[in-house]
């Protein structure tokens, strides 16, 4: 890939992940006070450049079930009139910001129709407080 070629995805990663960190605490939920909610934030969403146009990611939802594990629910926006193939993939992470082993998800196809489609992922172990999501287009 050449530098031109890289220029966009990598402005769509810092918009991304400037647009995120300054999102607002989520509400309580789970009984897990806001500033534990805001610690499990943690990006980055990696969108491929060929989607830049197509598909806007709204602020994730993180919240600690019951079970002690992590849900995300992850608002995509197909700005396009026509279905969007995409895939999506979710690694999580502990605290350190290691990869918990097995603990992320496969390529996910998902067929996006016009408009907002709340994708829910929920992690496989307790510890999981950070995440990874990468999106890329089906083919």
């Amino acid at each position: 890939m050449n530098a031109h070629a890289r220029c966009p995805l990598v402005a769509l990663v810092l918009f991304l992940t400037v647009t995120l960190a300054a999102c607002a605490p989520h509400k309580r939920a789970g009984g897990i006070a806001p500033e534990e909610l805001a610690d499990m934030r943690s990006g980055p969403i990696l969108v491929e450049a060929s989607l830049g146009g197509a598909l806007r990611v709204g602020e994730v939802e993180a919240t600690r079930l019951d079970s002690g594990k992590l849900k995300l629910v992850v608002p995509l926006h197909n700005r396009h009139d026509t279905i969007l193939p995409t895939q999506i993939k979710v690694s999580f992470k502990d605290e350190g910001g290691r990869q918990i082993s097995g603990d992320e998800t496969t390529w996910e196809v998902l067929l996006l129709a016009q408009g907002v489609t709340n994708h829910t992922v929920r992690s496989l172990r307790q510890k999981a407080s950070r995440y990874h999501i990468q999106i890329r287009r089906h083919k």
